[in-house]
């Protein structure tokens, strides 16, 4: 899946809310080249991956009420109390 397709695909789930991709290419200088797809639906969230379908996969599990692991989710829901 190309930008363009996801852009179509993300628009069609969005039904006019909100929405946006990101495309980030982060080169190491040693041959270590990453590349993240972003995602992103009000009311949902932002989902990444490498790849655009893995991302919107993702979106599609947390619309159909399946939890999804995101890194903006804090590892622990204790509240620290102030002493």
């Amino acid at each position: 899946m190309n930008m363009s397709e996801a852009k179509q695909e993300l628009m069609e789930l969005s039904k006019e809310k909100y929405h946006s991709l990101e495309y980030k290419i982060d080169d190491h200088g040693n041959g270590k080249v990453n590349q993240e797809c972003c995602v992103y639906l009000a009311d949902y969230g932002h989902f990444k991956a490498a790849q655009w379908d893995s991302a919107i996969s993702q979106l599609k599990s947390a619309m159909n009420g399946q939890p999804a692991i995101s890194e903006d989710l804090p590892v622990s829901s204790k509240k620290s109390r102030a002493a």
